[in-house]
This record gives structure tokens, C-alpha cells and sequence, in this order.
């Protein structure tokens, strides 16, 4: 399964379509937890899983409908 994923990922950072963080985790065991892509372009910083990103509150709506697509589908 890790390598899927990070097949996946791997491909839509090639075709500049994604760039950041990842953690996958199941039942608590961590599946996948990789830096894709460049935090910065201009100093060549790769991202890595412990980078941390500026994302303000733009973020808030996209997780609570996660979080209640998740919870209703739970039922």
C-alpha cells in the first residue's frame, strides 16, 4: 500500500500538481509520511513531513466538511 501511494503522489508532483506533506495512518500504524516537492522554489528547501506551512484560516472550512463527510459516513 505505501508504495501505491507514493507511486500516486510521486506522479502528481511530476506533472506539478501537488507539493507538501503527507501522513497516511491505519489503525495508528503510520503507512506513509514523506515531503514531495519544494517548500521553496527560489532556495531549493525540499519539504519534508516535519515542515511546517503558513496556511492561516483559509484551512477551517475544508477541514470541518472532512470531518463531517467522515462522520457521516460512519454511521
Amino acid at each position: 500500500m505505501r508504495q501505491a501511494l507514493d507511486s500516486h503522489i510521486q506522479q502528481a508532483v511530476a506533472q506539478k500538481q501537488f507539493g507538501g506533506s503527507v501522513l497516511v495512518a491505519k489503525e495508528g500504524e503510520i503507512m506513509l509520511r514523506c515531503g514531495y516537492g519544494m517548500a521553496n522554489i527560489e532556495l531549493e528547501v525540499p519539504n519534508t513531513p516535519e515542515m511546517k506551512f503558513r496556511i492561516g484560516s483559509i484551512t477551517k472550512p475544508f477541514t470541518a466538511t472532512a470531518i463531517m463527510q467522515y462522520a457521516a459516513g460512519t454511521r
